[in-house]
């Protein structure tokens, strides 16, 4: 499980990290919004196109690998079952949708972008707005946490999914070569650990060989991990055809 380690060591990098002023306006939803006004592209705007265009080749590893609020999941699954599946999955895409045309409603408003200002934030805010900014994102999370269970907030309300989500089905759809969790057939056992192991409630099926299509799958890497077949395997490139037959 070293890679596992070595995940969660990552995790908990980004979580400290983000207790640095500059670095978590750069994840900070609001900012971007303060800065349309003035017609300026912040840095946490530019952050969000970063990560849009990574997904293209990552898929949604950022989720899984580098996310200071999944080091904050992490954490609370300790104590805490994962949240279950269902309709309350699409709420983060009506929470992403709002708060871009918020921000490009805000934008055109002011005449649209004339600049771009990765410092834009870092001079301004008072104590209690420092406090805010920096517990707020995690007091939401675990309130959704001890409600709804471990990886709530990434399930449901997460703005920045929905970024990665619409990368990763562009690259499917171009079969753009990248970073893909893939099962095969031939070697599974049945015994299901990949399944139990997700953090995200993906239904892993190696006996269905190919790439995991589902949007939920973070590429962290558990179901590859816990697989004691080898039957889920981390790819580059999507094979042409199945990585091995199906298992009659």
């Amino acid at each position: 499980m070293k890679r596992q380690r070595i995940r969660k060591l990552l995790l908990l990098i980004a979580l400290l990290l983000f207790q640095v002023k500059i670095l978590h306006l750069f994840m900070s939803p609001v900012v971007p919004v303060f800065a349309a006004r003035a017609g300026i592209v912040s840095g946490s705007l530019v952050v969000y196109g970063v990560l849009f265009l990574s997904s293209l080749i990552l898929g949604r590893a950022f989720c899984g690998w580098f996310c200071p609020g999944a080091a904050m999941q992490e954490i609370l699954s300790l104590v805490r079952p994962t949240a279950k599946a269902g309709r309350a999955d699409r709420i983060k895409y009506g929470i992403c949708g709002a708060w871009l045309l918020l921000v490009l409603g805000t934008a055109l408003r002011s005449g649209g972008f004339h600049v771009i200002d990765f410092s834009f934030g870092t001079q301004h805010g008072g104590i209690l707005q420092e406090f805010l900014m920096r517990t707020g994102h995690f007091i939401v999370i675990g309130a959704l946490g001890a409600g709804l269970g471990a990886w709530a907030s990434c399930r449901y309300v997460c703005w920045i999914a929905p970024f990665l989500v619409a990368g990763n089905r562009i690259r499917t759809l171009m079969r753009i070569p990248g970073l893909r969790v893939a099962t095969r057939g031939e070697s599974c056992s049945g015994c299901e650990a990949c399944r139990e192991v997700c953090p995200m409630r993906v239904d892993v099926d190696p006996l269905v060989a190919g790439p995991v299509r589902s949007a939920d799958c973070i590429l962290c890497g558990n179901c590859v991990d816990a697989c004691p077949s080898n039957s889920v395997q981390f790819i580059w490139r999507e094979p042409p055809k199945p990585l091995h037959a199906d298992r009659d």
